[in-house]
């Protein structure tokens, strides 16, 4: 059983989807806390999903260009709100380029799962900046 899931895993497409489904879940378990099962299963998905997506080899440059797009999404409280959507942009690049093409992410499953969470995370970090920036009295 431990070897057949380990070879379903090692097609890239797979990993890429268990880290996409686990981030969408994780998103999921912050916009309504207590939710104990969609955190949960979003991280052993995520943790999965990147233990069997980096087992592949990877382009330097793609990891670079994922780094620079996290950097992003973290500095657009303080600069401007744009800088989330173009650093989900770069991290979604980045998993374009981060495997050679025989064995590479598919295209299709790139834009059906990857654009749609990309999106999501970047109107969520939108939605909880201006939430904390304009506070109650």
């Amino acid at each position: 059983m431990r070897q057949w899931a380990a070879e379903a895993l090692a097609d890239p497409n797979l990993a890429f989807g268990c880290l996409a489904v686990g981030f969408a879940a994780a998103l999921w378990e912050l916009r309504h806390p207590g939710a104990v099962l969609p955190g949960a299963c979003g991280g052993v998905l995520m943790l999965l999903g990147l233990w069997h997506l980096f087992r592949h080899p990877t382009r330097p440059g793609a990891l670079v260009l994922m780094m620079a797009g996290i950097a992003l999404v973290v500095a657009a409280p303080f600069v401007s709100r744009i800088l989330s959507w173009a650093g989900g942009a770069c991290v979604l690049a980045g998993f374009a380029f981060l495997l050679d093409r025989p064995s590479g992410i598919h295209p299709i499953l790139l834009l059906t799962l990857g654009v749609p969470c990309t999106g999501l995370s970047a109107f969520l970090w939108n939605l909880a900046v201006s939430a904390t920036r304009y506070k109650a009295e």
